[in-house]
């Protein structure tokens, strides 16, 4: 297998860099969406007994509201591995926002 037509050009693109801006962008998308969605009490319950929402939570404000010198990141084995994960997190978050306790 050769090298591909544009490595020269693709080499030079910072895909971590991207990857995480475009991470930091849905994290704080996310809790935006929890904030504006669902009642100071039932973001207290979530707190305590969901851990997709504390993981939102967690991303949001240790890796990239401000960063932590003990933050470790999640590690993906493959951007498919961490779109799927995405996903989950996406749906979990219109699945919560949906449902009794939500402000709207």
């Amino acid at each position: 297998m050769g090298s591909p037509a544009h490595a020269k050009e693709l080499s030079n693109i910072d895909l971590r860099q991207r990857v995480s801006g475009k991470l930091q962008a849905f994290y704080i998308n996310l809790r935006v969406i929890y904030d504006k969605s669902l009642a100071k009490e039932r973001k207290a319950e979530l707190r305590k007994c969901d851990p997709v929402y504390k993981e939102t939570l967690y991303e949001a404000d240790k890796n990239f509201a401000h960063k932590d010198e003990g933050y470790k990141p999640k590690q993906y084995s493959s951007f498919g591995k961490m779109t799927g994960a995405l996903k989950e997190q996406l749906e979990h978050c219109l699945s919560v926002c949906q449902g009794p306790f939500r402000m709207l």
